[in-house]
């Protein structure tokens, strides 16, 4: 018999269950959320479409759910801090199109994770616990996804079709699509925002986020996919997508979009990027610029070859005065710079030392390992004035 998920409030008793599952989830969970998606994959047909094989296999989306359930047990007498984790999650629910029904899944491959990792700990008394605890957070999600779903002009995955697919690097191609119904109208990003696309390749759904990487005209998105080494999806951009094939995509969604701060306006903005991270700063650059905001990009690539919108960049330090582009090439010496400078190196503490709450806004885009060095000198230097965004399973990058 299913279990019921009945969101409720917890007893004190049921409360301290959860507190004392805090060491449980500091040794165990890991495994735990690890053994959770399997459990997933194994029992419910379909479901494998939203997770990540890779950051599955490298236990990147384990223990980002493993750190959440951790964060959830030592909030349960108040979740106000976890406000900001609980918009993330948000975010990216609407953007996998996840509905009310998948909460049901979820809880039982939950529940039953928990049975089969911790078999005699996984007492009555704590699966009772975490079965309402479950039903509480899922009831919170499920009415905050609901409320932000109204507004949006369409829900699940609407067919779109490709119109032109263009090279904008040895690495990059960029993709335009339009809704295949012309009497239907694409819905506004906010720069900064992506797309969340459902792929059909080799007979198996796989569901990815693209950034929007310009601000839209004539009713296209533009995604701009970076060629990966035996990357399924982007191969399939790269060697068989063509032009008038069909794309399922869901509204736009995400939380790194064009700050509406005036105050904000008046700072130096820095876009600190690695390589592709360019694709979701391009159109808040050009918002930014458009308001006559200074603009300076710190892009490491590594090399010239693989840099994307070099055109367009370049076209921006003719026209805007306030623009300016400092590379930094990790395996060549610089060739054909965007700007003026250009060094043979990563970015280093000298790069930034500069910055100043008071007079720098600074945006932080790229992979992983590059997020968290760069992360870590601003740190160093109590630079707080920040946003950032990368590539992969959120809510991990900074803990």
């Amino acid at each position: 018999m299913a279990i019921q998920f009945i969101a409720r409030p917890l007893t004190e008793n049921q409360k301290q269950v959860i507190r004392d599952s805090v060491p449980i989830l500091k040794q165990e969970g890991d495994q735990i959320t690890n053994e959770f998606y399997k459990i997933m994959v194994r029992k419910y047909a379909g479901m494998s479409t939203f997770f990540n094989k890779t950051d599955q296999k490298l236990m990147r989306q384990p223990k980002i759910m493993a750190f959440c359930l951790l964060r959830y047990a030592e909030c349960i007498d108040d979740l106000t801090p976890l406000q900001d984790f609980i918009d993330q999650i948000v975010n990216k629910h609407i953007g996998l199109q996840i509905v009310p029904e998948h909460y049901q899944y979820f809880g039982e491959g939950l529940i039953a994770a928990f049975e089969e990792m911790l078999e005699e700990g996984a007492t009555p008394q704590f699966l009772e616990a975490w079965t309402i605890a479950y039903a509480n957070l899922a009831k919170l999600l499920i009415d905050m996804e609901n409320k932000r779903n109204a507004l949006l002009p369409w829900t699940g995955f609407r067919r779109f079709k490709v119109v032109k697919l263009v090279m904008e690097s040895s690495a990059v191609r960029s993709v335009y699509f339009t809704p295949e119904d012309p009497n239907h109208r694409i819905m506004m990003p906010q720069p900064g925002q992506y797309v969340c696309i459902r792929w059909m390749i080799n007979g198996e759904i796989i569901t990815r986020e693209y950034s929007v990487s310009w601000i839209p005209l004539d009713n296209m998105y533009r995604i701009s996919v970076k060629h990966l080494p035996n990357g399924l999806v982007s191969g399939h951009v790269h060697q068989n997508l063509t032009e008038g094939d069909i794309l399922q995509v869901a509204p736009p969604g995400g939380q790194f979009v064009f700050s509406e701060d005036p105050p904000q306006y008046a700072k130096k903005w820095v876009f600190v990027i690695g390589g592709i991270g360019i694709t979701p700063t391009i159109p808040i650059m050009q918002r930014a610029l458009e308001q006559g905001v200074a603009v300076q990009l710190m892009w490491s690539n590594k090399t010239s070859a693989v840099r994307p919108f070099v055109t367009q960049l370049r076209q921006w330090e003719h026209q805007y005065p306030n623009f300016s582009v400092t590379e930094f090439h990790t395996q060549q010496e610089p060739q054909d710079l965007i700007g003026s400078e250009g060094y043979e190196r990563r970015i280093i503490y000298d790069d930034i030392k500069h910055f100043k709450n008071s007079t720098h806004y600074v945006h932080l885009v790229g992979p992983r390992g590059f997020m968290n060095e760069i992360k870590s000198m601003l740190d160093g230097m109590s630079f707080t004035n920040v946003t950032a965004e990368f590539y992969g399973p959120t809510l991990f990058l900074f803990m």
